[in-house]
């Protein structure tokens, strides 16, 4: 890979701290090219060769059918697709769910499919600028390389194969992160994506914590909005949602202790092998912890410059803390390995490309053999025993490997506690300079190149 070029930075145009923008060779926009092309025909073939099971989009079909019947039924949120899962999504999601339902499904389902691939891409360049890359054609190269290789990450498989909007949802939040600390539109993207999809608040908090409290105020009331908006088109499925408790049920996504739900919660209840009162408490503490120390990392991260670790520092946060993190809710898993990448690049750091080749491992769909003759891409958190509470009888190293995502998470977080403390005291220890640049301002008051 070619190493970035190093340019001073430019005080307001620079979104980190004492870091500068950084060009990259244009070279790799050929190979990004080159690599995209070929990822995207294998995507095709590889749908293409078992579209029954990589195109059959359950998640994308309870959507549209939860459209349909909120359209006739109020009563919509206690109903069930087929006899076996509920609509859960907000009532805002289910407005629009309500306008998508107009489309027939093979449709909707290439929208879904090229918007998740788009998001992707996007989410790889926005990354890229919000660590400090200016637009080039080399940022695009990089950004088309990263997604040509994160594409095949089992979240993302996963999101593609559901017919899911993790990969659209992590779009919006990342461009409404990348725009500058002085734009009124700041904050909006991430309320909207929260009024959605409940778990992207976490970025309210993160914005909060870093002190963004404009943006923070935005966000929160932008999510009002979408909480206002539900009850004045569907007032009757809002009221149940809100007033009845359904937010606060994740037994309603399906069976909690499922290998797929990579949170807390969920490895509670596995370990603990019971999904009733005796989980909650054990949770409560546990999530609190996390999510006081992950968000304290991100204050930290933010402070030190590195935004793009304080973002992914706070989605891994969310998602360990969420009571329900399905596999392909790790998409944000991407942005972690670019986070990381940065570092790989900027600093030259050999750690760095260990961490970055392990994280992309570990989540990685690798084609299996599920049954006789069909291969699919999976990732290693199926290759144990799962379904109907087999996951209470894992032994050894089963408990690991279906646990994965979420020991991985809490490994990141305590990684990225040692990186910051090291980086700290290497930064007290190192004697002044006469010849020091002028620091650059924080990167929440700073207008961020991320766009």
């Amino acid at each position: 890979m070619t190493h970035a070029r190093m340019v001073p930075g430019t005080g307001a145009g620079s979104a980190d701290v004492g870091v500068g923008a950084t060009a990259l060779n244009r070279r790799l926009l050929p190979a990004g090219l080159a690599a995209a092309v070929v990822s995207l025909a294998v995507l095709v073939i590889t749908f293409h060769a078992d579209a029954r099971d990589l195109w059959s989009m359950i998640d994308l079909r309870v959507y549209l059918w939860g459209g349909r019947n909120a359209r006739i039924d109020p009563q919509v949120y206690h109903l069930k697709f087929h006899g076996f899962l509920y609509f859960t999504y907000t009532p805002m999601a289910l407005t629009l769910c309500m306008a998508a339902s107009y489309l027939k499904l093979g449709i909707a389902k290439w929208l879904i499919t090229i918007a998740t691939v788009a998001s992707v891409g996007l989410s790889a360049w926005l990354a890229l600028g919000i660590a400090g890359y200016r637009r080039s054609a080399g940022r695009l190269g990089l950004a088309l390389l990263a997604a040509a290789v994160l594409l095949w990450l089992e979240p993302v498989q996963q999101t593609l194969r559901f017919g899911q909007v993790n990969a659209v949802l992590m779009v919006i939040v990342l461009a409404d992160l990348a725009l500058p600390a002085r734009s009124r539109f700041k904050g909006i993207g991430i309320g909207l994506a929260t009024g959605f999809k409940l778990v992207p608040g976490i970025f309210i908090l993160y914005l909060l914590v870093t002190r963004q409290f404009r943006a923070a105020a935005v966000a929160a009331g932008t999510f009002a909005v979408t909480v206002l908006y539900a009850f004045a088109v569907i007032p009757v499925p809002a009221r149940e949602y809100w007033f009845d408790g359904l937010f606060d049920n994740p037994s309603r996504t399906g069976s909690v202790s499922y290998v797929s739900n990579q949170s807390i919660y969920g490895l509670i209840t596995r370990m603990l092998r019971t999904v009733g009162p005796a989980v909650r408490e054990p949770w409560l503490v546990s999530a609190l912890i996390v999510l006081a120390v992950g968000l304290a990392l991100a204050a930290w991260a933010e402070r030190q410059g590195l935004r793009l670790i304080a973002i992914s520092a706070a989605a891994v946060t969310g998602l360990l803390v969420s009571p329900v993190s399905w596999s392909h809710h790790w998409v944000w898993i991407e942005v972690v390995a670019i986070a990381i990448l940065d570092l790989v690049i900027r600093y030259k750091s050999s750690i760095a490309l260990v961490a970055v080749m392990v994280v992309s491992m570990l989540y990685f769909a690798y084609p299996q053999q599920v049954s006789a003759g069909k291969v699919l891409p999976e990732g290693l958190i199926w290759t144990v025993p799962y379904a109907n509470h087999r996951e209470w009888h894992w032994h050894g190293l089963q408990k690991v490997t279906g646990n994965l995502y979420v020991f991985a998470g809490l490994a990141m977080l305590a990684a990225l506690a040692a990186f910051l403390a090291v980086r700290a005291r290497r930064a007290a220890e190192a004697p002044p300079t006469a010849s020091a640049p002028p620091s650059t301002p924080a990167p929440h008051a700073a207008a961020s190149p991320g766009g």
